[in-house]
């Protein structure tokens, strides 16, 4: 059955030749077989249906202003209530694509998939669920990929071993936090230090803190990178500069940073560029507006960068258009590089070798639009739309 709604994330694993979709609570798996893209895979999260639906019964509605609304009394089907509490987030390849990993919202917890590169009827083998007291919001692999580092809503980093049995549900809340923050936490990476090896970790939080942590004794704080205003949506750090760090958010510039000494290196402030592009989706909430109601809102919702090239993509949410920045790794500055308009609003973005990969807001275009494929085209010095790619992705998905 073709699916109706559009694709919330898409992650390619190009050295096999896999794309991995997200859809609501459902992620399915595609191979380029012959020529084209051939499906290879699916999983379904049913986890605690029942009670889902009976939490969405007593879910109390609030309109733009912040007050509370009636709702009816009617029962929300499974579908309904799936949508609702089950999606799924912050999807992972690793182990040289035999495993993913990926957060799911319907039990607050990550799921760890073995992925059989041979399989062409179901690749997807669940291997284990872990459940956590509060939702995750972003997850991270260390180097050697035997530990998922889980950053939640509330605030605190969780450390999950990628082999052995599930946490025990009813000891749940002795589980224990390597770190934390005072706001919910919004990003994390694992990084390795290129001047003494050492390992940290790396968070953001909606109050605009960036901490830098030791690993694995996190609680030891190593430094702070002040300089945001607003909120921080997300962070990348370039492998080819692995002692720089670009991270952005509310605020109207891209920020660039030594993160091992501390130094915010230089901004890229994108407010014109963006003007365009703001509509009425763009208005604040009525108890946020000012007195002419034009208050507008919008952060950047995502952060990528390509494994050789120095190059940095970013979009703005509610926005078709993917920006792109060059980097100069002398000056550490950034340059617009290039834009491109898409057909619809980006819905994700992510990166894999030196391959950029967006999903889009396609509900008004039917059955086609879902995803583009971004490459670095050396003859014209410019990013294009691999058409045949993403073509033959969206003909996939169309008929699957």
């Amino acid at each position: 059955m073709p699916f109706i709604h559009p694709v919330q994330d898409i992650v390619v694993d190009s050295a096999n030749k896999q794309v991995y979709i997200v859809i609501k609570n459902t992620i399915v798996v595609y191979r380029f077989i012959d020529g084209e893209y051939k499906q290879v895979g699916k999983w379904v999260d049913t986890y605690k249906l029942d009670e889902l639906e009976e939490q969405n019964k007593r879910k109390k509605a609030k309109n733009n202003a912040g007050e509370a609304v009636a709702t009816t009394k009617k029962e929300i089907p499974i579908a309904e209530a799936l949508s609702l509490n089950s999606n799924i987030r912050s999807l992972k390849t690793f182990n040289q694509g035999k495993a993913i990993v990926t957060c799911t919202d319907s039990n607050k917890g990550i799921a760890i998939f073995d992925v059989d590169l041979q399989n062409t009827e179901n690749c997807l083998t669940l291997r284990k669920r872990e459940q956590f007291a509060k939702r995750p919001n972003a997850i991270t692999l260390t180097d050697d990929e035997n530990v998922i580092l889980m950053a939640d809503k509330f605030g605190d980093v969780y450390s999950i071993n990628t082999q052995g049995e599930p946490y025990d549900e009813k000891i749940m809340g002795e589980r224990k936090p390597i770190l934390g923050h005072v706001s919910m936490l919004t990003d994390i990476l694992f990084k390795k230090s290129t001047s003494n090896n050492k390992d940290f970790v790396i968070t953001t939080d909606r109050d605009e803190h960036i901490k830098v942590s030791n690993y694995p004794h996190s609680f030891v704080g190593d430094k702070w990178l002040f300089g945001h205003n607003e909120f921080i949506s997300s962070i990348v750090s370039p492998e080819w500069k692995s002692q720089w760090l670009v991270s952005a958010g509310g605020d109207d510039s891209i920020f660039l940073w030594d993160w091992e000494v501390g130094k915010l290196l230089s901004t890229f402030n994108y407010t014109d560029l963006i003007q365009s592009q703001l509509t009425d989706k763009h208005l604040a909430a009525a108890r946020f507006q000012n007195e002419k109601k034009n208050a507008i809102e919008y952060c950047v919702a995502k952060l990528s960068t390509l494994k050789s090239l120095p190059y940095v993509a970013f979009y703005v949410e509610a926005t078709k258009i993917l920006f792109i920045l060059a980097v100069h790794s002398e000056k550490g500055t950034f340059s617009l590089k290039q834009t491109l308009d898409l057909p619809a609003n980006i819905i994700s973005l992510t990166q894999n070798e030196d391959i950029f990969s967006v999903s889009l807001d396609n509900h008004e275009s039917g059955d086609k639009g879902f995803v583009k494929v971004i490459k670095f085209d050396s003859n014209t010095n410019s990013f294009i739309v691999d058409e045949f790619l993403s073509q033959n992705l969206d003909k996939t998905i169309t008929t699957t």
